[in-house]
């Protein structure tokens, strides 16, 4: 799985910058992640995951919870973009992670953070038995 990162780790390419930026929808956009559950529960969407988080679309909000404490419950308006949404669920802690769909349409230097680029193409090379030609 592929650890979604928000915009501003990565390198910031134009490609990934647009698709980032669509319009957020809550069912075109959950179903771009890894690992979430989604019921219609008449005039809301709920999705859970394995980590026991919810999230709970209505029309003008979502709620986020991150555990069965009332503390941790998080009541925000609707994301704009998928990339509003992103930054929501990184900033209260909450792992995202992509459908593999992201290496159909992306190379990893898109959407992988910076610092974790290198080590990727490390890890490639390494598990294709070329990491001699990479010159470190």
């Amino acid at each position: 799985m592929i650890k979604v990162a928000q915009y501003i780790e990565t390198i910031g390419t134009a490609d990934y910058k647009k698709f980032v930026n669509q319009p957020f929808s809550n069912e075109e956009t959950m179903a771009l992640f890894d690992g979430w559950r989604g019921k219609f529960m008449n005039h809301w969407y709920r999705y859970t995951n394995d980590d026991n988080i919810e999230l709970e679309f209505y029309p003008e909000h979502y709620i986020i919870k991150t555990n069965e404490k009332a503390d941790n419950v998080h009541k925000l308006l609707l994301p704009k973009t998928i990339n509003d949404f992103i930054n929501d669920i990184s900033r209260l802690g909450v792992a995202l992670y992509w459908k593999p769909f992201i290496n159909l349409e992306f190379e990893p230097k898109d959407y992988l953070p910076v610092a974790d680029i290198p080590q990727y193409y490390v890890n490639l090379l390494t598990s294709m038995g070329k990491l001699h030609e990479l010159n470190i």
